[in-house]
């Protein structure tokens, strides 16, 4: 009797133990779901930055130029395509 009871605390504490993990592990997954959701964001991010630095200094080059505004204009355009891709 003493080792059934036994027997079938050790399978809750077991169970138990099995249930804890599973929790921990999905738990994990979801924090490092979550930080690759971040760094994927701030890359995205950077990356919009430095090409809207890039279209401003095209606007600027441009001007200070005084040149082919129609070439700038095409830069520009592939910039904002390229930014609109992201």
């Amino acid at each position: 009797m003493a080792i059934d009871e036994a027997r079938g605390a050790a399978r809750k504490n077991l169970d138990d133990f099995r249930l804890a993990e599973q929790g921990n592990r999905h738990a994990l997954q979801a924090k490092i779901r979550e930080e690759n959701i971040a760094r994927k964001n701030r890359a995205i991010r950077e990356v919009k930055e430095s090409s809207a630095h890039s279209l401003d200094a095209v606007r600027a080059e441009g001007e200070k130029l005084g040149g082919n505004h129609e070439l700038c204009r095409k830069v520009e355009d592939v910039i904002v395509d390229l930014l609109l891709k992201i």
